[in-house]
């Protein structure tokens, strides 16, 4: 097997049996970083998506991530096509290498070494394990990689690095070399101004030097920093070291720690807090804290850790550390922050049980909600408190004000954890929290807490691969594996959140005889899901209903009417158009819920459910509701949708021929307006074409004439509208509603909705070059649209079925076509229309070998036709002159007109026409022997035609790019880039089907007007 080391400290490298690999462009990197950062563990597409894209992924991110995935194997695999390193798990991929050397985890076990070799007081040997991990990194970890994960994972590994820094700058103070590290200290100073630690080395390390006037003047810029910047003072140990320069003392590392030794001896050993046989005290006279006439009992409150507890590595180290913080001089406060369900509570007690060593003295908890969903009071839990630190309720001062300073009396020299669960507010919190910076507080809620000093960490749902471990804990690794399928199925039911995790794995745990099969099919019907998640008494309805039931009914409405369509996420203003209210209402109340846990978002104007909780809140909402939520959204996304296409196909009727509106919809006065406006909400309108299409093939009662729903009518529409955005949308999604719609009205008798669907049916096969069955399917449709009179239509089926002859190599029936939609566009007065299929029979013209009369066709267009505000249209026309110029080997005029198309294209956004236009150019550029521009110009074209996943165009710019190259000498590189020009070939070869050149555009540019 071969052996793999890689660098993550630096620069990104790979090498395999020492030689460097190539890992591809930088986002490619970006997933080799994902997979490898998952220690071996399967990382789900969902899950690399985000690491890759964060809440920006386009419409392709699936496609694309396969891409990386296969170009990946190419480099890790002995043979890509049986891989055994990175493998395929679900929908998701795991590296499985046997050997994999990597530096971080050299670093970290030397700096394991280093704390081992000091805890034995040999700082000698600990001073030279930190230099030799400090050696490892060589410039800023991840350098480069671009992606929402790889910055998480830079952030940490940074912040690794300084904490190493520090330790070893520390060891060498303790061994006298102080003035050596000087002048690094400064650096850190002033790339780090507000961390303290740096300030007490540098002040050591000046007064090792003998530079007490330095050592003063550093304490002073720390001092004004805290202030200006926190308002807050230096903390003790930078004000001990303060006044031990001042008195003329060398603030010496050992002496330091030696002083905060016996200062924190004194602490402990100035009383304890009195007992529960001490008189009784007036209620007007607070308790004694120095009272010595009873031993303290540490109370040790937690809740037993759970013995399946998994995952949350990455939390419980952050706030393990926040806890732990050496010197520090404020109070700790960690909260957790999640949705009912996700664990907040149990990750909470598992780094309680981690960290409590750390506090001696000992730990309380209280739990802050009570049995109905309300909050416990205060002053409730702080007398549960001090009669657990010792005193009698009869003592207990009656405000909550004076309870409040007495825990903070008793609690302030010692060495306490409280953990706060389930809190409700930050009222209820505050009045809790100690003074001490001695103590540490964790804290659980679904509400953020503003206005509290703390750490506030998101909890999410565990990732895939988190959920089936917890599985095999809880109920067994061999009855899991047996049965994966149906076992990443049922996580998949449970959308990961632990709590129905841990539902399922209680009935299944008292069945042993059940198979997880019959689990996954009872979870698999979303409407009966929430029924199914129960054991016992313990219900995730019941759960989510303590929330629910304290929520305004405005609040409870809205979430209600949020929850009804099946999309992953909405923008505001379909969430608007659900709720029936202007933005800036609905943006008030879908924040207060998101305040609330009920509701997520992952942007600004941006919300998602987790899927079970929109299953609980679809469940909640009366008929009416969800009908007036639906139909809302519908007129919304139509209206928003005809906006959009008006852009990009400017002076179209289809406009005219698609259903009416009575909202004025999304904003979308640009082409590029439109195309975001896609990017934001073509998902929803999707996942909504989807829906309404299985309710009435499942025969909701709602007919319009001819027996057809009239809301199937307008989500025909809808996607017709969305056609001119095809590329931009997600293919298995747009099939899906293509597919839906087309069973749904097979019923109909209704000629013009079934044309419409077969034109539908025909532009998706065509977007996916299955050319012969798009032939088929626009054929149908022409016919259907002739008996109906649907003219509009009828055009653009016309043009699909000519453009799938054209790229079958049927140039002269391709014509035919375009002959009879050229006709028809004259009559509707389409200008656009007519300038897309001319061009397109000038582009059949070139490849019969007509160069001249393609020439003289787009120069009509030019003069007589194309409209200045078709951009597209000027664009494509100016590509197929540069096409024929080139066919008639006019080099120089050729060259022209591909920088005019490149130059509309790129000033407008076009990037699939910019990427074919730079091919030209690369091979133009070639022949007139520009060797350099051709590598160049291919070289931009192939990474366009990547990021829009145009995989027939890709192969022949890698080919531009590698027949130059090869011209230039450079063999090996030439090599690489034809091969895998072959292999990307290879791919989308479809068996039977004979293409043309391609160098038609892809059909995505707009369904109803050609490439």
């Amino acid at each position: 097997m071969p052996q793999f080391h890689v660098s993550l400290l630096g620069q990104l490298e790979l090498r395999r049996d020492g030689a460097t690999v190539a890992l591809g462009s930088p986002q490619q990197q970006a997933l080799f970083v994902a997979l490898l950062l998952s220690q071996g563990r399967t990382a789900g597409a969902d899950v690399l998506i985000d690491a890759l894209w964060g809440t920006d992924a386009p419409a392709s991110a699936m496609r694309t991530l396969r891409t990386y995935a296969w170009r990946l194997r190419k480099v890790l695999e002995d043979d890509s096509k049986f891989p055994s390193i990175l493998v395929s798990v679900g929908d998701g991929y795991r590296l499985a290498w046997e050997t994999c050397y990597v530096d971080l985890d050299d670093a970290a076990s030397l700096t394991r070494q280093a704390q081992k070799a000091q805890q034995s007081d040999d700082t000698e040997s600990a001073y030279g394990f930190l230099e030799a991990a400090l050696a490892l990194w060589h410039g800023e970890p991840l350098t480069a990689i671009p992606g929402p994960f790889a910055a998480r994972e830079r952030d940490r590994l940074n912040e690794v690095h300084l904490f190493i820094q520090e330790e070893y700058i520390a060891a060498g103070l303790a061994l006298g070399h102080g003035p050596r590290h000087i002048a690094e200290l400064i650096g850190l100073i002033d790339r780090y101004p507000l961390r303290e630690r740096l300030y007490v080395l540098l002040i050591q390390a000046q007064s090792q030097a003998g530079r007490r006037g330095d050592a003063l003047s550093t304490y002073r810029r720390a001092r004004r920093t805290l202030i200006d910047e926190l308002g807050v003072e230096p903390g003790q140990e930078l004000k001990t070291l303060h006044d031990r320069v001042l008195a003329g003392t060398k603030a010496e590392a050992d002496t330091a720690a030696a002083a905060r030794a016996d200062e924190e001896r004194a602490a402990v050993d100035a009383g304890p807090v009195p007992g529960g046989n001490r008189p009784s005290a007036s209620r007007t006279q607070e308790p004694d804290p120095d009272r010595e006439d009873a031993p303290y009992l540490a109370p040790a409150q937690l809740p037993p850790d759970l013995t399946d507890f998994t995952g949350r590595n990455h939390l419980t180290l952050a706030i393990s550390s926040l806890m732990n913080t050496p010197d520090r001089s404020a109070l700790p406060v960690g909260v957790l922050v999640g949705m009912a369900g996700v664990g907040k509570s149990a990750l909470a007690l598992h780094v309680a049980h981690t960290i409590r060593d750390s506090y001696p003295e000992g730990q309380l908890y209280a739990k802050l909600q009570a049995g109905d969903g309300g909050p416990v009071p205060p002053d409730e839990v702080l007398a549960g408190f001090l009669v657990s630190l010792g005193l009698r309720l009869d003592d207990l001062p009656e405000t909550l004000e004076a309870r409040t300073a007495l825990l903070r009396t008793l609690l302030a020299r010692r060495r306490v954890l409280l953990v706060l669960d389930d809190a409700v507010s930050a009222e209820q919190v505050r009045p809790l929290l100690p003074g001490s910076a001695g103590c540490g507080v964790l804290v659980t809620t679904r509400t953020r807490l503003a206005g509290l000093p703390a750490l506030q960490a998101e909890v999410p749902a565990f990732a895939p691969s988190e959920a089936l471990d917890f599985l095999r804990r809880a109920i067994g690794s061999e009855r899991v594996d047996a049965e994966l399928p149906a076992a990443q199925r049922i996580v998949d039911s449970c959308a990961m959140l632990p709590l129905a995790l841990r539902i399922v794995a209680a009935r299944l745990a008292a069945r042993p005889r059940w198979s997880l099969q019959s689990i996954s099919a009872r979870l698999s019907d979303e409407f009966q899901r929430i029924e199914e998640l129960r054991s016992g008494d313990v219900t995730i309805s019941a759960v989510f209903d303590l929330t629910y039931r304290h929520l305004p009914e405005d609040q409870a409405s809205a979430l209600r009417k949020a929850a009804v369509v099946d999309s992953r996420s909405l923008s505001l203003s379909c969430a608007a158009a659900q709720l029936g209210m202007a933005d800036e209402r609905a943006e008030t109340l879908l924040d207060a819920l998101v305040d609330q846990a009920m509701l997520e978002s992952p942007s600004p104007g941006r919300y998602r459910f987790h899927s079970l909780l929109r299953d609980f809140a679809r469940r909640k909402a009366r008929p009416d509701e969800q009908l007036a939520a639906l139909e809302g959204l519908l007129d919304h996304l139509l209206a928003s949708a005809k906006s959009a296409f008006r852009q990009v196909v400017p002076g179209d009727p289809v406009e005219d021929a698609l259903s009416p509106t009575r909202s004025p919809g999304a904003r979308v006065t640009s082409p590029e307006d439109a195309r975001q406006w896609v990017e934001r909400d073509g998902e929803c309108a999707l996942k909504l074409v989807q829906q309404l299409a299985r309710d009435a093939a499942g025969g909701i009662p709602e007919h319009g004439q001819d027996g057809t729903p009239a809301r199937l009518r307008r989500c025909i529409d809808l996607l017709i509208a969305l056609s001119a955005f095809r590329g931009r949308l997600h293919h298995g999604d747009y099939q899906n509603a293509v597919d839906r719609l087309e069973s749904a009205v097979a019923p109909s008798q209704d000629l013009k909705v079934l044309g419409r669907v077969r034109f539908l049916r025909g532009h998706m096969e065509l977007s996916v070059n299955q050319f012969a069955r798009a032939e088929w399917q626009a054929a149908a449709a022409v016919r259907l649209c002739t008996t109906s009179d649907d003219l509009v239509i009828l055009r653009q089926a016309m043009n699909d079925q000519g453009l799938a002859c054209q790229m079958q190599g049927k140039f002269q029936e391709a014509i035919e076509c375009y002959d009879r939609a050229i006709d028809l566009a004259r009559r509707l007065g389409h200008t656009s229309g007519e300038t897309a299929t001319t061009v397109n029979m000038a582009l059949s013209k070139v490849y019969l070998n007509e160069p001249a009369e393609a020439e003289r066709i787009c120069r009509r267009v030019l003069d007589e036709i194309a409209s200045p505000d078709d951009i597209e249209g000027l664009a494509y026309t100016y590509y197929v002159l540069g096409l024929a110029h080139h066919r008639q080997a006019r080099h120089d005029t050729a060259l022209h007109w591909f920088e005019m198309c490149l130059s509309l294209c790129t000033t407008n956004g076009l990037r699939v026409r910019e990427s074919h236009a730079r091919l030209r150019i690369a091979e133009l550029s070639r022949e007139m022997g520009l060797l350099d521009r051709a590598v160049r110009e291919g070289g931009l074209s192939v990474k366009l035609c990547e990021e829009t996943t145009d995989l027939k165009n890709l192969a022949q710019a890698l080919t531009a790019v590698g027949n130059a190259l090869r011209d230039l000498g450079d063999d090996a590189a030439a090599r690489a880039y034809l091969t895998r020009a072959r292999e990307v070939a290879d791919s989308m070869a479809v068996p039977g089907e004979r293409v043309a050149p391609p160098q038609l555009a892809s059909p995505g540019r707009a369904a109803l007007t050609g490439p």
